[in-house]
């Protein structure tokens, strides 16, 4: 097909502001959204073009007019150019709407992904749901440590238990071993009773302490022994405890007469057990009370 001359060029770019800008759309919307949309932009713009219509030959003028424009403002890099020596196609020129693509902003490189943390003033809370799963971890953590305490506390306190067990069961052997070991000692057995009573006259109303000491074998066990005195057939029982370690121990009668008279008391110690062989164990004592 053949080119138009210089001639409809030179006088379409006289008549072809509004056409440029319809042109300056259509390459944005080639760019964008691809061909077919391009076309449609130029369809509906078209009332904005000298005549109102879209002819081949007038196509053909706005492109090289908005070409030769678009080129001196922006530089050869602009649009594509035409190989020279070789006549442009009427189909290639509708090529020239693919205007290059925008630089895209070089992409900042990606940074790893860290854990925000932020504290103070004006900081948002914790959501319930992160508050509800940290006071949970806490609680288990809690509840881990104390479950553990109390083990080893529980642990220690059986050892303890068994320790002290053991050694009470030690105590308790040894005691009844040196026990079953030791030396029985001589059977309990009284050697000598001995009764003393004040040798002075008793006065009115007096209250006379009588005296008895009893002489063991060195035996331990229990003296069993009794009271009589001049002025009574009951006789006064009484129990002593005696040990291995200790021969001789005390033992008192306390006798109260009152009244006017005069007259002499007699008290008697006898041993009733361990009963001595042969003759009865005992010893007496007498002392005189005078009234007037």
């Amino acid at each position: 097909m053949g080119v138009p001359g210089p001639g409809p060029g030179r006088h379409l770019g006289r008549r072809l502001p509004g056409g440029a800008a319809l042109l300056e759309q259509a390459a944005t919307t080639a760019t964008t959204h691809g061909l077919a949309a391009a076309r449609d932009t130029l369809l509906s713009g078209r009332d904005r073009l000298p005549g109102g219509h879209i002819g081949r030959e007038r196509l053909v003028g706005m492109v090289r007019w908005w070409r030769d424009h678009h080129t001196a403002a922006t530089g050869p890099a602009g649009l594509a150019a035409v190989p020279a020596g070789r006549p442009q196609d009427e189909g290639e020129i509708v090529t020239l709407l693919h205007v290059p693509a925008p630089v895209q902003a070089e992409r900042a490189p990606e940074q790893p992904e860290t854990a925000d943390v932020r504290f103070g003033p004006g900081v948002p809370s914790m959501s319930t749901a992160e508050q509800i799963w940290r006071s949970g971890r806490e609680q288990a953590t809690v509840y881990g440590q104390e479950h553990h305490r109390e083990s080893r506390l529980a642990t220690r306190r059986r050892r303890r238990t068994a320790v002290a067990a053991a050694t009470l069961a030690l105590i308790v052997a040894g005691a009844l071993l040196a026990w079953l070991l030791r030396d029985p000692g001589p059977v309990l057995a009284v050697e000598k009773v001995d009764v003393k009573a004040p040798r002075r006259t008793q006065g009115c109303d007096s209250t006379v302490v009588i005296n008895g000491v009893i002489t063991t074998n060195g035996g331990d066990g229990r003296v069993r022994y009794e009271w009589r005195r001049s002025d009574s057939k009951k006789p006064i029982v009484q129990e002593e405890t005696v040990t291995a370690d200790t021969t001789s121990y005390q033992v008192s009668l306390r006798w109260t007469v009152k009244g006017e008279g005069s007259f002499k008391a007699t008290a008697t110690l006898r041993i009733l057990d361990p009963e001595p062989a042969g003759k009865p164990m005992e010893d007496r004592a007498t002392f005189t009370y005078r009234c007037r």
